[in-house]
């Protein structure tokens, strides 16, 4: 139902994965077994189950299309592009906006359009000189950049009194995605939430997932038009 753009159907989605009696809630708190996560989700929902997993192990496979498998490969020599990191503070605003620009560029103008320019205190931009498809290719390439978006986060953003609440627009395969959820798990960050990118909605970010309120089972989509 959500992949027909059927947006009335965000709620009871986000709330099937977010009770506390359902089959995903159920699966995260079982000590003793294996999850592998993998899939074709929307990065919100990608990044909610990551949030919902907090620090719990997980195996993400990435896929590869290629092989049209999910799968990590294994060589080592390959050299792997930095996630270079830009941070712009402004006087006025107090939000943060997180842009992860790696399967594609996050463009400022359409972050404009739903979080206007006046809002936000911090731009924190991560991104890859060349951003594209496939890219991350080895888990410790997804080791790497999470760990560079973890750590920038957590300097710039957490205990930071001037900032209330962080806005992530994110072009990133399915793996970052969940790793971000769970570095946006820390108690010490405010609300967050996840915007959704579709090229055919006007506005192109056409929905957003507050985190925090999902995981509690409130209220936590938000639609925007023009």
């Amino acid at each position: 139902m959500v992949s027909e753009r059927r947006w009335e159907n965000l709620e009871p989605e986000v709330a099937k994965l977010a009770a506390r009696d359902g089959v995903l809630r159920r699966t995260l708190e079982e000590p003793d077994t294996d999850i592998v996560y993998f899939g074709f989700p929307y990065v919100s929902f990608a990044a909610f189950v990551g949030y919902l997993a907090k620090n719990r192990h997980v195996d993400v496979l990435e896929y590869d299309r290629s092989s049209g498998r999910f799968m990590w490969h294994q060589d080592e020599q390959e050299p792997v592009p930095p996630l270079k990191t830009e941070a712009i503070s402004h006087a006025s605003g107090t939000a943060a906006q997180v842009r992860i620009s790696i399967s594609a560029i996050v463009q400022q103008e359409e972050c404009e359009r739903v979080l206007p320019a006046s809002n936000v205190n911090l731009d924190l931009h991560f991104f890859l000189e060349q951003a594209q498809r496939g890219i991350v290719r080895r888990a410790s390439q997804l080791r790497e950049y999470v760990n560079v978006i973890r750590r920038a986060v957590d300097f710039h953003i957490a205990g930071n009194s001037g900032i209330d609440s962080i806005h992530v627009f994110a072009a990133v395969p399915v793996s970052v995605a969940f790793h971000l959820g769970q570095a946006l798990a820390f108690t010490g960050l405010p609300d967050c939430f996840i915007y959704n990118f579709d090229a055919r909605d006007p506005p192109r970010y056409k929905w957003c997932m507050h985190l925090q309120a999902a995981g509690e089972g409130r209220s936590a989509i938000k639609l925007f038009s023009l």
